[in-house]
């Protein structure tokens, strides 16, 4: 599995356009339990080959509403899969994630 690193919004950006392998992108709270559940849970998987995840904390800066906007987030946690730089599926259910691993 890909290492797990917090992103900015920039960063994020330039990854998303960037990165030639699919992406599983945690979007979490800060001092959310099930949060932390889900991430434990994908860290424990073992993701396909070439699947990469890569996740962002968010808080209530300014900075993080934009992020959270730029990706259209409402709640947290959320699981977005990506390929080719472009959405192919998100999750909030921890119950779907086999399914957005699939479409990834």
């Amino acid at each position: 599995m890909g290492k797990m690193e917090d992103i900015s919004k920039e960063e994020l950006e330039a990854f998303l356009r960037n990165v030639p392998q699919p992406v599983l992108l945690g979007v979490f709270g800060n001092y959310c339990t099930p949060c932390e559940e889900l991430e434990s849970e994908i860290a424990e998987r073992q993701l396909p080959e070439g699947v990469a995840f890569a996740k962002v904390t968010l808080g209530n800066e300014q900075k993080d509403i934009e992020i959270a906007d730029m990706l259209g987030v409402e709640t947290v946690p959320t699981v977005i899969g990506f390929c080719g730089a472009k959405e192919v599926g998100r999750i909030s259910d921890p119950d779907e994630l086999d399914i957005l691993i699939d479409s990834t």
